[in-house]
């Protein structure tokens, strides 16, 4: 097979791109952090895609810093993969957003899809559902029973938990990750809200929790359903493989959860009402 021949202005120009694509590509993906550019190229077709797989394990600090650089908006463009997001931390953008004239942004149908793992709740609903939920919710946090548990609930947390692990940990000379700390104290605060169920995520040793492994899988499943075509996850999800797998089991893990705590919580309401 011969090779096409080039006049020298083609050959000229096609040597040109090349060493574009070189330069941009050495000088992102190779060079320090320090001199990788904040805020991200965007590449023919695949658009910023290679900057957030580049930066998907420090996803939130980048995020940040990228917020930080564009003055509290950024537009993340994802080329012909379909993932193409507006991010701000403006707060008149989210007083705008979120309430001001919320009417005006709806969820959709994209989204209850992608995050079918939520079900109808408030998180995942729009309308008319949605009112009604907030409206229970708003009475809900705002009661003063609700707020004193809150109160107390952390106040026992924080003596009963955090401070021992705190003190057992200092006295042991060990170090400990503040970040993974301050997400079980949030965690089992949380959980203990919801469903009236402490995890006990503190206890000496840090222990797993099924359910919390199962929550940050579902959310790292979820991350990967934004990043590829609709018509890739759902393949993926109708083949059980790769993250839409992670994310079948984790709902199972999930699901067993919730079902206990139900069926505990209904067993201690039947025993206290049982006549003496």
């Amino acid at each position: 097979m011969a090779w096409p021949s080039l006049s020298p202005p083609e050959l000229l120009f096609s040597i040109c791109c090349i060493s574009l694509f070189i330069y941009y590509f050495f000088h992102y993906f190779v060079s320090s952090k320090q001199k990788q550019p904040i805020v991200p190229i965007c590449w023919p077709v695949v658009g910023m895609m290679p900057a957030l797989i580049f930066n998907i394990h420090d996803l939130h600090a980048w995020a940040t810093r990228i917020l930080h650089v564009t003055r509290c908006n950024f537009f993340f463009n994802s080329g012909w993969l379909g993932m193409n997001l507006f991010g701000t931390c403006d707060p008149l953008n989210i007083q705008h957003i979120f309430t001001s004239n919320f009417q005006n942004y709806p969820k959709g149908e994209d989204f209850s899809d992608i995050f079918d793992i939520l079900g109808d709740g408030i998180l995942n609903s729009d309308g008319d559902v949605w009112r009604t939920q907030r409206v229970k919710m708003q009475q809900l946090i705002s009661h003063s029973c609700f707020r004193a548990y809150v109160a107390k609930s952390s106040q026992d947390k924080v003596e009963k938990a955090l401070l021992p692990f705190l003190a057992h940990a200092a006295k042991q000379g060990h170090a400990i990750d503040l970040q993974d700390v301050c997400l079980r104290f949030t965690f089992d605060i949380t959980t203990k809200l919801v469903f009236g169920v402490d995890p006990n995520g503190l206890s000496i040793g840090l222990p797993t929790i099924p359910f919390a492994r199962a929550m940050d899988d579902a959310m790292v499943s979820l991350l990967f359903r934004h990043a590829m075509p609709v018509v890739i996850w759902k393949l993926l999800q109708k083949l059980n493989l790769g993250a839409e797998k992670k994310l079948a089991n984790a709902r199972k893990v999930i699901d067993r959860f919730v079902e206990e705590t139900i069926c505990h919580s209904s067993t201690v309401i039947a025993n206290t009402h049982q006549p003496v």
